[in-house]
């Protein structure tokens, strides 16, 4: 689990949250290990790293997720990053993958320069 939040001003306050407005998955099956979108507010984000892609991905995920998706509201997004991955010589390494998701996705800096930052 990682903690990772931003803010126009200085976070001076505990590291750790209870509360996330974006939350991403890196691994499939911790969906059935852990209650992961516990803790995503109503009308928050969640990032799927899946060997599924969008049109399937439903299907596969356990029930009690797709209830939490739709009575929070949740912006869901899939990507399957191991794919990618792969097609880009990557592996199974999947970080970089997962970070230029979330800048493109939650807008937090422009996803442009992010990915020159992350190249860099």
């Amino acid at each position: 689990m990682s903690h990772l939040r931003f803010g126009k001003n200085v976070i001076r306050s505990p590291y750790l949250i209870t509360r996330a407005n974006f939350l991403a998955c890196h691994n499939f099956s911790f969906l059935e290990k852990y209650d992961m979108l516990k803790n995503l507010e109503d009308g928050g984000i969640f990032l799927l790293n899946s060997m599924h892609g969008k049109d399937e991905v439903w299907a596969h995920l356990p029930a009690r997720v797709q209830k939490q998706i739709v009575d929070k509201k949740i912006k869901f997004y899939v990507i399957q990053g191991l794919q990618i991955g792969q097609e880009v010589g990557l592996g199974e390494r999947i970080n970089v993958i997962m970070q230029v998701a979330f800048f493109k996705i939650s807008q937090v800096i422009d996803d442009k320069i992010a990915i020159d930052a992350i190249k860099g």
